[in-house]
């Protein structure tokens, strides 16, 4: 009798083998980057709650459907992934893409009050900076985008786009030779060799 019963929970165990969910990252990822956004959602999928890159696949979950522009299902994992208290190596990102979503979907005051909550809790982001900015460039509120563009500068001044978003605010503003000088600079910026 103990040994059918041992055969028969090791036939079970045999069923139910771990996930590598770092194998299945890589793997999504790939698929991400080749366009594949469905088939990358279908293997962030098998990655369980209880797996310690669970958060992490939820915020790469996200970006596949944003790509995939499914906005709203987008949101759910955001706000899920935000929900959770373990795991936290993603949440600056997660904000980053929350406030995204919110942003491709149009909805500009929920797009400005995620990023102001995610930089509330981590103030040298630059990316929350930029993409805050970008809401206002959508908005032709230039000033507010300029001064956005300003402080991502500061806190990452590798970050080429900021510098072009920079020249595009202060041309709007009819700033000719500030913005003709960011401009400039977006053409010759290169990351630090390491």
């Amino acid at each position: 009798m103990s040994f059918a019963l041992v055969v028969c929970l090791l036939t079970h165990a045999q069923e139910n083998r771990p996930v590598n969910s770092g194998e299945l990252i890589s793997q999504a990822i790939q698929l991400h980057d080749s366009g594949e956004y469905k088939k990358a959602i279908e293997i962030f999928d098998r990655i369980g709650r209880n797996d310690t890159n669970y958060v992490w696949s939820l915020y790469e979950k996200a970006l596949s459907c944003e790509a995939d522009s499914q906005f709203e299902r987008g949101l759910i994992y955001c706000k899920e992934a935000l929900g959770l208290k373990a795991q936290r190596e993603q949440e600056p990102n997660l904000y980053v893409e929350y406030g995204d979503l919110l942003s491709d979907l149009k909805k500009y005051p929920e797009a400005l009050d995620a990023y102001d909550e995610g930089l509330k809790k981590y103030p040298s982001s630059s990316l929350l900076y930029y993409n805050k900015g970008i809401v206002f460039i959508n908005q032709e509120n230039y000033a507010a985008a300029e001064q956005l563009f300003k402080q991502t500068l500061l806190t990452n001044p590798y970050l080429y786009s900021a510098h072009f978003f920079l020249g595009i605010a202060a041309l709007k503003q009819g700033k000719i030779i500030p913005g003709m000088l960011s401009l400039l600079v977006h053409d010759n910026v290169k990351a630090p060799v390491t």
